[in-house]
């Protein structure tokens, strides 16, 4: 989102005009991700400030212990993840010329990546056996202490394509820092 608003000449054909001056497209792109990764570190730092002083006061009554190092692997988790995401949304300002469309298409595309990776952890972390009911003598249904396999627990390569997904896309990378459950915080910040 602020790839699309700051640091960007709103004209007809700004980027044909810097390319008529002289620059190149891939200066221009890196002077426009550096705007975008300043604003977005800013941002970051503010939002972190915040929820870090949240997750402190917090963290003794729900038992939320962590260790440093992996709290700080997450906190470089996610700035790699910031940083490409301020790549992926500098592509769609310098891509869309409309600035209406360009927010439009940010904001449906960063809540896709989210959505996407709540529903991938989602079914990544289903039971694979389910606890099996038995009906009682009042109505009532009583656990037999037996499991079954779970239906709804991905399987085969069907499993391995979610764990794609969740490892190496922005979706589900964003999810597993922001739910601060990363099983491979190396992966992230490859």
């Amino acid at each position: 989102f602020c790839s699309i608003t700051l640091g960007r000449e709103y004209g007809c054909g700004a980027m044909r005009n810097k390319i008529a001056v002289g620059h190149r497209r891939g200066t221009v792109y890196a002077s426009s991700l550096l705007v975008s990764l300043t604003a977005a570190l800013w941002f970051a730092a503010v939002y972190m400030g915040c929820y870090l002083g949240l997750f402190l006061a917090l963290a003794p009554e729900a038992g939320l212990s962590r260790e440093p190092g992996y709290l700080l692997a997450l906190a470089v988790c996610s700035l790699a993840v910031l940083f490409g995401l301020a790549a992926f949304f500098t592509m769609l300002a310098m891509l869309i010329q409309n600035q209406a469309w360009g927010v439009a298409v940010g904001l449906v595309m960063g809540f896709l990546f989210v959505i996407a990776g709540w529903f991938v952890s989602t079914l990544l972390h289903t039971p694979e056996f389910s606890p099996l009911y038995a009906p009682g003598l009042d109505g009532s249904s009583q656990l037999t202490g037996e499991v079954i396999p779970n239906p709804a627990c991905p399987q085969g390569a069907y499993r391995s394509a979610l764990e794609f997904f969740y490892n190496y896309t922005l979706g589900g990378m964003v999810f597993q820092c922001s739910s601060l459950d990363a099983g491979k915080p190396w992966l992230i910040i490859l």
